[in-house]
């Protein structure tokens, strides 16, 4: 990924089974461009858990660009930020379609991987959709939102992965980890019960 994709600890509790069973998802299976949308609350980990994905897969892919879709950018800004990643040339003159078209035809044949992160637009789909158009290449695309009205919006098949909060035990184990020695943790419970 470039460097506008986040960074982060390698080190994350409670996401390692679903890393993997969304990392079979994408990698095998069928020809055709497959879709992941990642959709949940703000802050539950959606960014997170594609970084993980994405850093053990993208050397599968010829090209790799992850943009973040938040609200003050235009959709035209979204696709400048995929062709500064994509095509890394000064092909961005001239019309919005002539923009998507030259996308197009640069991914063509060729395997990607492209992140949308933090998606807003109900219709942004429409435009992603046709600036990478299928070619049975085993191309992905994977969109994080909080809004499940874009979960509907995609009308090819896709898989939509709903990330629910963590189960009770697993943020006081990653508080813990982060935050005492291990000889604390039964003090802290205890504590905490009590409080």
């Amino acid at each position: 990924m470039p460097a506008s994709a986040p960074q982060g600890e390698s080190d994350i509790m409670g996401i390692d089974e679903t890393v993997s069973k969304l990392n079979d998802w994408l990698l095998n299976g069928e020809l055709k461009r497959r879709v992941l949308l990642v959709w949940g609350m703000g802050g539950i980990g959606k960014t997170t858990l594609i970084r993980r994905i994405c850093n053990s897969i993208m050397s599968t892919f010829v090209y790799s660009a992850w943009s973040l879709c938040h609200h003050p950018l235009a959709k035209w800004a979204y696709f400048n930020m995929f062709l500064d990643n994509l095509v890394q040339q000064e092909v961005r003159r001239g019309a919005q379609l002539k923009l998507l078209d030259c996308l197009n035809n640069h991914v063509y044949g060729k395997r990607f991987l492209v992140v949308c992160d933090d998606v807003k637009e109900e219709n942004m789909w429409d435009f992603i959709n046709f600036a990478l158009s299928e070619d049975r290449n085993r191309s992905r695309i994977i969109m994080a939102t909080r809004d499940k009205c874009i979960t509907k919006m995609v009308n090819v098949q896709c898989y939509i992965y709903p990330i629910e909060p963590m189960q009770e035990r697993v943020p006081f184990d990653l508080f813990a980890r982060r935050n005492f020695q291990k000889d604390l943790e039964e003090v802290v419970q205890k504590t905490l019960r009590n409080w």
